[in-house]
């Protein structure tokens, strides 16, 4: 049996609702590097405060790796569902490691159907999810030289645009009940 679940995958491929669904059933603590990140910023005076994703991208690289060491602790200590794009360095932890995926238009759909990106066009949400998904590869190869969209690092990969939630479910549980 695996210790913790560690989710990791592109902006908008349906992380979020994958790890809500996992912590209904298994009932462990959901951390996630953007969590750890948030509280962070919402500790900031609110008088010139930057919007998050500003603040976020400009943290230093000591910052950006302490974040993850706290998560590596918390995967070490208990059984969690934990959210990062960088799984691999959480990995070797008893951890199973999963990635979702989805195709670029599919993910702007979702986060033009949710509202994410208001009064922005499905290719301007493209456009911003692209880079986003080039600031955090950015990031990684910084922080730990890997890319994180390697499939060679994980134990799953799921398309979410091929499988509803609880086909994902079905095969997350299936391959913890391997081991």
């Amino acid at each position: 049996m695996y210790g913790s679940i560690i989710l990791s995958g592109l902006p908008r491929s349906g992380k979020s609702t994958l790890i809500s669904a996992l912590v209904e059933i298994f009932s462990w603590p959901k951390y996630g590097v953007g969590d750890l990140f948030r509280e962070r910023w919402a500790a900031l005076p609110e008088e010139g405060k930057p919007p998050f994703p500003e603040w976020w991208k400009s943290r230093p690289r000591e910052e950006q790796l302490q974040v993850n060491k706290d998560l590596l602790e918390l995967v070490r200590r208990e059984k969690v569902i934990a959210d990062t794009r960088f799984a691999k360095y959480l990995d070797g932890n008893g951890g199973l490691t999963l990635f979702l995926t989805a195709p670029l238009n599919v993910r702007a759909q979702r986060a033009y159907d949710l509202g994410d990106y208001p009064g922005k066009s499905i290719d301007e949400i493209s456009k911003l999810l692209d880079g986003r998904e080039k600031t955090e590869f950015n990031i990684g190869m910084d922080l730990f030289g890997f890319d994180y969209r390697d499939p060679n690092h994980y134990d799953l990969v799921i398309n979410s645009s091929r499988l509803s939630v609880e086909q994902e479910i079905e095969q997350v549980k299936a391959l913890m009940q391997r081991v």
